[in-house]
C-alpha cells in the first residue's frame, strides 16, 4: 500500500508542475501579445500604454511566482 500511496502523490505532484507550467505559458504568450499592442499604442496613447505595462509586470511576477513553485524556492 505505501509503494501506491507514493505512486498517487508523485502523479498529484507531476500533474501540478505541469498546471503551472501550462499557466506560466500562457502568461508569457499574454505578455508577448502585450508587448506587440504596447509597441503600436506607445506614443499616441500614453494612459493606455501604462495599463499595459502594468498587466504586463503583473504576469510577469505572476509567472516568476509560478514557476518558483515548480523549483522549490
Amino acid at each position: 500500500m505505501g509503494i501506491n500511496r507514493g505512486l498517487r502523490i508523485n502523479t498529484q505532484d507531476t500533474e501540478e508542475v505541469f498546471q503551472a507550467i501550462e499557466n506560466v505559458a500562457q502568461n508569457l504568450c499574454a505578455m508577448v501579445a502585450q508587448i506587440e499592442a504596447l509597441r503600436r499604442i506607445l506614443i499616441n496613447e500614453p494612459t493606455r500604454a501604462n495599463s499595459l505595462l502594468e498587466d504586463i509586470s503583473y504576469l510577469g511576477r505572476e509567472s516568476l511566482t509560478e514557476i518558483r513553485s515548480i523549483v522549490g524556492s
